[in-house]
C-alpha cells in the first residue's frame, strides 16, 4: 500500500528506508519540510529505495531540483533551478551513471549551454 510519511516517520538501515518502529520497507512518498513549514523534499520510494520522482524545493516554495530514480539509482533527466524557478543545469543518468551534464547561464539576454569538462 502506497502512503505518504514525514521524514521523522522513517529510519535508514543498510542503504534502505524503513517505516519507523517496524521492519517494513517503505513504499510511498517521503516528505521533509523546511523550518518555515514549506515542503523541502518529496521522494518516491519502492521497497525501501528511491524509485520514481524526487523533488527538492527552495524555502520560498520554488522547485530546486527534479530527478528520476529507479531501484535506488538516479535514472533519466535531472534538472536544477534557481530560487526564481529558472533552469540552471541538467544532467542525464543511466542507472546511476552520469552520461551528460549541461549548465545554462544568462549572457546578454541569451542562454548559453555549457558542457562541463571532465578533468
Amino acid at each position: 500500500m502506497s502512503k505518504k510519511i514525514s521524514w521523522e516517520d522513517r529510519y535508514d538501515k543498510d542503504g534502505l528506508t524503513y517505516l519507523k518502529d517496524t521492519d517494513e520497507l517503505f513504499t510511498g512518498t517521503l516528505e521533509r519540510c523546511h523550518d518555515n513549514g514549506q515542503v523541502g523534499v518529496l521522494t518516491q520510494y519502492l521497497d525501501g529505495r528511491p524509485d520514481g520522482l524526487n523533488q527538492y524545493f527552495h524555502e520560498n516554495g520554488q522547485l530546486s531540483e527534479r530527478s528520476n530514480w529507479k531501484d535506488g539509482k538516479e535514472n533519466g533527466l535531472t534538472e536544477k533551478f534557481d530560487k526564481e524557478g529558472v533552469l540552471t543545469d541538467t544532467s542525464m543518468f543511466d542507472m546511476g551513471e552520469l552520461l551528460e551534464e549541461k549548465a545554462f547561464t544568462q549572457d546578454d539576454g541569451y542562454i548559453k549551454i555549457e558542457k562541463p569538462s571532465k578533468d
